[in-house]
């Protein structure tokens, strides 16, 4: 149908014309559409994306499994396996969803999923940690399997699952380790620091602290803040 005005298709015209036909699925009648070439139009099975959804069925997600592989920079057996795909922090853990065999919710740590894909579910209570220090790595050579109860003894750089490396994600020595009584040593030693009349250590007296005991500044204010010192000074930076 030309227009005789303008020379082109009439496509209100078109769509006029031509008698419904009924949707596939449900039997609704389906009018021609303005934009549907008599090639479209021809095509056209269905009324709603519902309806087709209904006869060819929903596009089956990718497990969690081949996700992770998908976004995981892998090299040698040795070397750490980085995480390429999203993550809160540069250096913190990192997050997929799906359903994992054995757990309960359906948001997990990619080296968690890592370590499940290679050697099968995670015992209740169960820590998988790093031994290469980096957070985003998920080389299952570079996790192992603690319990709940050996978690609790040593507090080292991955303080369960949230804490990642201080130092980049890269670091390719092992995680400082911090015994009870290294941990009790720094307390004392943080309490014996002078103050100021509000409770906040002297400037400058945090970071030698941190120093001396050889770790990282903001190390040092969350393992105090974990362990009740509240009185931080957090802009002691000098």
């Amino acid at each position: 149908m030309i227009n005789a005005r303008t020379g082109k298709v009439d496509r209100a015209a078109r769509a006029a014309a031509t008698p419904p036909k009924p949707c596939s699925h449900c039997g609704k009648p389906m009018p021609r559409l303005l934009h549907h070439t008599d090639e479209r139009w021809q095509d056209v099975r269905f009324c709603s994306v519902s309806c087709a959804g209904k006869v060819y069925g929903k596009r089956p997600r990718p497990g969690i499994f081949m996700r992770l592989d998908a976004r995981l920079q892998k090299g040698g057996p040795e070397d750490c396996w980085f995480w390429q795909g999203a993550s809160s922090t540069p250096s913190g853990p990192c997050y997929i969803s799906g359903k994992l065999p054995g757990a309960a919710t359906r948001t997990h740590a990619v080296h968690r999923v890592a370590y499940v894909q290679e050697h099968g579910p995670i015992p209740a209570g169960g820590v998988v940690r790093h031994t290469c220090g980096s957070m985003k790595c998920c080389n299952p050579a570079h996790l192992v399997l603690e319990g709940a109860e050996d978690a609790g003894d040593v507090l080292g750089l991955e303080e369960r699952e949230q804490d990642g490396p201080l130092d980049g994600p890269g670091r390719a020595e092992a995680p400082l380790q911090l015994t009870p009584q290294a941990i009790q040593q720094i307390l004392a030693a943080y309490r014996a620091l002078p103050k100021t009349d509000r409770g906040y250590a002297l400037p400058g007296a945090m970071p030698a602290l941190a120093q001396q005991h050889g770790l990282s500044y903001l190390r040092l204010l969350r393992l105090l803040k974990k362990y009740g010192e509240s009185r931080l000074n957090y802009v002691d930076k000098d």
